[in-house]
């Protein structure tokens, strides 16, 4: 079952359990029975399928925004990646934004995930997005004057005795 198959069937499910409680509530107070101790008991149910959801959620497959998020994360990681590449000299420039999109392609392969043409598009769209922000980022060089000090005056000793004579101090 795909992940918009099971989005659709929970959608459903929680529409019917809405009305289900709507209309249950109605004929509860029809029949003089106090609804609120019939939601306890509905409290009850609600925290043991809360137990097990906790317990299901390892087969559960992962949600669409954390392939979203992968997606986001493998290209800004491909896109450092071709700059560093590039820096070192390793790679022209005019490859970059290529070998950004190839890794980000590679990753998301080894993740087991069809990378169709759409998806690769949508890859080179965030690459380049990645780009924008990272130029965003860089810093940027200033040449800053930096005042030298004075050199000190020359120390002269007039007095024989103020000079420190290092054979005198290690003895």
């Amino acid at each position: 079952m795909d992940v918009q198959t099971m989005m659709l069937l929970i959608a459903v499910l929680s529409l019917v359990c809405f009305f289900g409680m709507m209309f249950g509530i109605q004929v509860l107070v029809k029949q003089g029975k106090d609804p609120g101790k019939q939601l306890q008991v509905a409290g009850a149910i609600v925290d043991t399928a809360s137990e097990a959801n906790t317990a299901l959620k390892s087969f559960i497959p992962a949600p669409i925004e954390s392939i979203i998020d992968m997606i986001l994360k493998v290209t800004q990681a491909g896109v450092h990646s071709a700059q560093q590449l590039y820096n070192s000299g390793q790679l022209p420039p005019d490859l970059r934004k290529e070998q950004a999109t190839q890794y980000a392609v590679d990753m998301i392969k080894l993740t087991g995930h069809e990378v169709t043409p759409e998806l690769e598009q949508t890859i080179r769209n965030t690459a380049e997005a990645a780009v924008y922000v990272m130029k965003q980022k860089e810093p940027v060089l200033a040449v800053v004057p930096v005042p030298i000090p004075p050199t000190p005056p020359e120390v002269t000793a007039t007095d024989p005795a103020s000079v420190i004579d290092p054979v005198q101090q290690s003895a």
